[in-house]
């Protein structure tokens, strides 16, 4: 569904025809509703996976990074594994070298040990979902789970229209949208020949810690 369907679908589930005001607070509602979904931890994110290649000497993460799938110092065809560390790890390591680690850590991507050289590294990962809006008409979710945001939207409607009862039912609607994607995800998963098998748990990010 686009974002004029999806609006469309809201108001008429709302039942507030002309109620110019509510129409007016509609893109904050679409807003509100696609962040919750963002920070949800059970939906997995849509966004596309893609590679990029950085240099250890200018590491700034890419302005689509979302969450990473792996990390690879590569050189010709050899390639070399880095680990997700925290903060701690990294700044534990003293000397240069071949990074073992990486962190991202603000607008920069962390290495330790510190580089003893420029190296390339290879960086795969999720993009940022882009929400739909009166200017973006559709992205992954709204095509395959055009519920998920209308039941979002739905319950920051009623919450700012202050109708508790029927924010109750939205948000029951909202859980059971998840279940569902969940339940999809999960058989998409682990069904023979999946190949989100091969990437959802191959990430090659780890959080280390150090005690």
């Amino acid at each position: 569904m686009t974002y004029d369907e999806l609006e469309t679908a809201a108001l008429s589930w709302l039942n507030r025809e002309g109620f110019t005001q509510l129409e007016a607070e509609m893109p904050t509602f679409f807003l509100l509703a696609q962040n919750r979904i963002a920070l949800d931890p059970d939906i997995e994110l849509f966004g596309d996976v893609v590679t990029a290649t950085i240099t250890t000497d200018v590491p700034t993460i890419p302005l689509d990074f979302e969450r990473p799938l792996s990390y690879s110092i590569v050189s010709g065809d050899d390639k070399w594994p880095l680990k997700g560390a925290a903060m701690s790890v990294i700044e534990s390591l003293s000397g240069t070298g071949r990074p073992q680690f990486i962190s991202p850590t603000g607008l920069v991507f962390r290495f330790g040990p510190e580089p003893d050289t420029a190296y390339d590294v290879e960086v795969t990962y999720y993009t940022t979902l882009p929400q739909v809006s009166a200017t973006t008409a559709e992205n992954s979710l709204s095509t395959a789970h055009p519920e998920a945001i209308l039941f979002a939207v739905l319950l920051e409607a009623c919450l700012w229209l202050k109708d508790d009862q029927r924010a109750q039912v939205w948000e029951g609607r909202y859980r059971q949208v998840k279940t569902d994607i969940r339940n999809e995800q999960d058989w998409q998963r682990f069904s023979p020949g999946s190949l989100k098998m091969q990437t959802a748990y191959n990430t090659g990010f780890e959080n280390v810690r150090v005690n």
